[in-house]
C-alpha cells in the first residue's frame, strides 16, 4: 500500500541484542547522572585549561581552526566540561558521525576519579553491546534508544572513553610533569611497500575470496567476475613493468587535523627527572587527572595555515593502483640492499 510504513523484521536473537543495547544505554544515562552530580559538587575541582573546538564537517579538511579558550575559574566552564562528558545527543549543527569537542586538563578528587572509571566501564559495555549487532540493525539504533521528544543519540559520544591519568592507575602508575596540547596537522597516511610485496598482497586477497589463479586472467575478462575481483586484477596489471624492488606509497589516506596532548611523566620515584618520550593521546575531550603534584600546562592554540610550498612534492599526481590506493614516488625509491 502506498505510503505504508513497514517495520523491519528481526529474529528473536536480534531482538534480544537490540534490547540489550537499549538497556546498556539506559544504564549509561543513570551513571552519567551520578557523574554530573559528583563533578558539580567536587571541592577539589581544578581546571588547568579548557578550550572549545568547533564540530568539524565530516568531509572537511580545514587548513585553519579557531579554538575558544574558556576561563579556568568559572561555573560556565565547569558546566561545559560536564556537558561534554554526559551529553550523548545530536545538536542541530552536528551529524551522527561527528562528535562535540572540548579539550583541556582537569584535576579532580579521588571519589570523582573513581566515578569516572565506573563511567568508562559502562561506556565499554555499551560499545560491546553495539558491536554484537549486525550492521543493518546497528545503523538504526540511534533512533531506537532515544526517548520521546529527544534528539538523536550520537553513539560515538556515548561510548568514547573519558581520558583518565593518575599515579594510582595500575597500567601507568606515574606522576604527570607537564602536558602540551597541540594540533596534529593534516597530511597523508600510508606506508612504504615494494612492488613485489604489493603484488603478492593483491593476489593473496583475490585468491582468498575468489579461488586460486583468479588473478592470472586479464581484468577485462569480467563477464562473471565480481567488481572487487576486477579491481584487484586491474591493480595487478598496473604493476607490470615496474621493478620488484621499487617502493610504492600504499594505503594512501587523508589525515584531518586533530588535537592531541603530549603528556610527560616524571621518572619513577622522582619529581625532577622527566621522561623525554611523551604519551600522545587524542585530546577531543578533557584529560582528567587525580594527583597532588602541580602540572605545567601548555593550552591548545589555533590551528594556523601552513605554507606547504616548502614541504616539497614527493608523490605522483595519479595513483598507480586504486582501491587500495598506491602511488609511485616522483623520484623513484628502492628497497635497500642488505
Amino acid at each position: 500500500m502506498s505510503g505504508q510504513i513497514t517495520t523491519p523484521k528481526f529474529s528473536a536473537e536480534e531482538s534480544l541484542l537490540r534490547e540489550t543495547v537499549r538497556i546498556e544505554f539506559e544504564k549509561l544515562l543513570a551513571v552519567a547522572h551520578s557523574v554530573r552530580d559528583q563533578l558539580a559538587h567536587d571541592n577539589e575541582w581544578q581546571v588547568y585549561c579548557a578550550s572549545h573546538i568547533p564540530i568539524r564537517d565530516q568531509a572537511e579538511v580545514p587548513t585553519a581552526i579557531h579554538v575558544e579558550p574558556l576561563p579556568a575559574v568559572s561555573h560556565d566552564t565547569r558546566a561545559a566540561i560536564i556537558d561534554i562528558l554526559t551529553d550523548f545527543y545530536k545538536s542541530p549543527e552536528q551529524n551522527i558521525n561527528t562528535t562535540k569537542r572540548l579539550t583541556g586538563l582537569v584535576n579532580v578528587s579521588l571519589q570523582s576519579y573513581q566515578q569516572l572509571q565506573l563511567f568508562n566501564s559502562q561506556k565499554e559495555r555499551l560499545r560491546q553491546a553495539m558491536a554484537a549487532l549486525p550492521q543493518r540493525i546497528r545503523r538504526h539504533m540511534h533512533k531506537y534508544v532515544r526517548g520521546p521528544r529527544q534528539e538523536t543519540v550520537v553513539f560515538l559520544q556515548a561510548y568514547r572513553q573519558v581520558p583518565l591519568f593518575s599515579p594510582e592507575d595500575e597500567v601507568r602508575p606515574l606522576t604527570i610533569a607537564k602536558v602540551q596540547f597541540h594540533w596534529r596537522r593534516k597530511g597523508v597516511g600510508g606506508r612504504q611497500v615494494s612492488v613485489a610485496d604489493f603484488r603478492s598482497r593483491l593476489i593473496t586477497e583475490a585468491e582468498a575470496h575468489y579461488g586460486k589463479g583468479t588473478c592470472s586472467k586479464p581484468y577485462f575478462d569480467n563477464n562473471v567476475a565480481p567488481g572487487k575481483l576486477v579491481r584487484l586484477r586491474m591493480n595487478v596489471e598496473a604493476l607490470e613493468g615496474l621493478p620488484d624492488n621499487e617502493l610504492l606509497f600504499a594505503d594512501y589516506r587523508v589525515i584531518r587535523p586533530h588535537p592531541r596532548g603530549n603528556i610527560f611523566y616524571y621518572k619513577e620515584g622522582t619529581t625532577d627527572k622527566v621522561h623525554q618520550v611523551p604519551l600522545t593521546p587524542v585530546a577531543a575531550m578533557p584529560f582528567f587527572v587525580c594527583q597532588q603534584q602541580p602540572i605545567v600546562v601548555q593550552p591548545l592554540g589555533d590551528l594556523m595555515p601552513k605554507d606547504w610550498s616548502k614541504e616539497g612534492k614527493q608523490l605522483a599526481d595519479y595513483p598507480i593502483s586504486e582501491s587500495p590506493y598506491a602511488y609511485r614516488y616522483i623520484k623513484p625509491r628502492y628497497v635497500d640492499k642488505e
